[in-house]
């Protein structure tokens, strides 16, 4: 997985399955690759158990769409949104975890970071 950070971001921890990293706007971004679709999904739900589900929406990126679902929670009392993104068809996950009245100012660099995302095949 190839993906272009927001300006500012550092690496915080890496694991066999991805990276963290924080961004800009208080943000947290969680960038995986599984083994494939069901995985992610199934990864994606567990790290999003607790949040309330706003709705999913499909991201136009140039000739390709990235699935997107925004959540909302409480985290040690800071109101907080979630954007979870994958790719259909691929194990690509990223997920970006924000203060909630930071998250509309951070719609641009979001768009621009989901819409980087290069998945190649091994």
């Amino acid at each position: 997985i190839f993906i272009t950070l927001p300006e500012g971001a550092e690496e915080t921890a890496r694991s066999e399955e991805g990276v963290r990293v924080t961004g800009p706007d208080g943000s947290r971004i969680a960038i995986a690759l599984y083994g494939d679709f069901e995985t992610a999904a199934k990864e994606t739900a567990k790290l999003n158990e607790g949040l309330r589900k706003h709705g999913t929406s499909s991201v136009k990126c140039g000739e390709g769409t990235v699935e997107a679902t925004l959540y909302s929670g409480d985290e040690d009392g800071v109101k907080t949104a979630v954007l979870s993104a994958r790719w259909e068809g691929t194990g690509g996950s990223v997920i970006i975890k924000l203060p909630r009245e930071n998250y509309a100012a951070a719609g641009d660099w979001i768009k621009e970071m989901l819409c980087s995302v290069k998945l190649i095949k091994k």
